[in-house]
């Protein structure tokens, strides 16, 4: 895409930075290491904000990261930043936050409903609300659903709900 209105092509080896927003079509799925090891997938018809990033090798417990999907699917597995300060972990979707307990996980959004699934690990997923700012960082507390890897379920949460909910995972 042009320069012009502030989009770039993503190339293979293309450097991503703090304030860049990977978009992608139908056809394009998007791959990112971070320098602490971190890998975020980014699938198709999908929009991600890379909102924070900030690892220090030298003491990892200063680290930052906060995304925003915009709408779409993504994957996340954490790097050492994520790993040693968890409290300033977020994933924010238009609807919620989702903080992580060391992780991989999978999210879905649209403007109205979230869902989300651990490979590995555990997440945190609460609804915006006085208690729960998008501005914030790491998982809120406030009619939050946890979520571990070995139970089996997914979280759904959509704009008419209180809480988001557990649902069964349906394998085939």
């Amino acid at each position: 895409e042009s320069k012009d209105n502030g989009r770039e092509r993503i190339r293979s080896g293309m450097m991503v930075r703090q304030a860049d927003r990977i978009v992608t079509e139908s056809n394009g799925h998007v791959h990112i290491q971070f320098v602490d090891e971190a890998l975020v997938s980014v699938r198709p018809n999908s929009e991600l904000e890379i909102l924070a990033y900030y690892y220090d090798p030298e003491d990892p417990q200063k680290s930052s990261v906060k995304f925003n999907l915009v709408e779409g699917t993504a994957r996340a597995v954490s790097g050492d930043a994520t790993k040693a300060a968890r409290h300033r972990f977020r994933l924010n979707t238009p609807i919620a936050a989702i903080g992580v307990r060391g992780t991989d996980f999978v999210v879905t959004t649209t403007a109205t409903l979230v869902t989300v699934l651990v490979n590995e690990g555990a997440v945190v997923v609460a609804p915006f609300s006085d208690e729960c700012a998008a501005q914030g960082f790491g998982p809120c507390t406030t009619n939050a659903v946890e979520l571990t890897a070995d139970s089996l379920q997914l979280i759904e949460f959509d704009s008419n709900m209180t809480l988001p909910r557990l649902v069964p995972l349906v394998v085939s």
